[in-house]
């Protein structure tokens, strides 16, 4: 018995580490989403990449390393079914729970914690769901925007000390060389 249940908690371990979801890093969303087809950088520094793994296209949207938009669809372009769907928003939940609204177009679910929605639409002939973070609503991804902002700043402060300290250093070689060459013209005299 207690082998059985030992053999259990590791299969579902190595279960719930294959699964990947909003908010997670790129590295364990490389390891849970298969093959990468396709990587952008985007205008907004933003990095989206489409993988595929099985009869899966996953398309997913990384701000600061840190998944914030993710869009799920079928390869064959068949309409997700009410299994996968759910499927995909119980990984999402992040310990909330969904709740559907049927909207004229296809389908809204809302977080209860208000930090993420989904939407099922058809996009581009193809049914796709899409789960993103409400950044404006709390979430980590605002703090982490913060910090990297904050690091550019550290950063460009030092570039700028450095060319300061560079142009010092170049004005100094120049007055030396001139002093140089004012000495050896008064020596050639």
């Amino acid at each position: 018995m207690k082998q059985s249940f030992v053999l259990f908690l590791t299969t579902l371990m190595g279960v719930s580490s294959v699964c990947a979801n909003l908010g997670d890093s790129d590295d364990r969303i490389d390891d849970a989403y298969g093959k990468l087809v396709e990587r952008h950088l985007r205008d907004d520094g933003t990095v989206s990449m489409v993988y595929h793994k099985d009869r899966y296209l996953y398309f997913v949207i990384f701000d600061g390393r840190r998944s914030v938009l993710e869009r799920y669809s079928r390869t064959d372009r068949a309409d997700l079914s009410p299994k996968e769907i759910s499927k995909f928003l119980k990984a999402n939940a992040g310990g909330a729970t969904w709740t559907r609204h049927d909207t004229s177009k296809g389908a809204r679910f809302e977080r209860s914690d208000h930090k993420a929605e989904a939407t099922y639409l058809n996009m581009d002939g193809r049914p796709t769901l899409t789960v993103r973070a409400l950044t404006g609503q709390g979430s980590d991804t605002r703090g982490q925007k913060s910090d990297i902002r904050g690091q550019r700043r550290e950063v460009g402060s030092r570039i700028a000390e450095w060319r300061s300290k560079r142009a010092e250093d170049r004005g100094r070689v120049l007055e030396k060389s001139y002093q140089l060459i004012v000495i050896e013209e008064k020596s050639g005299n």
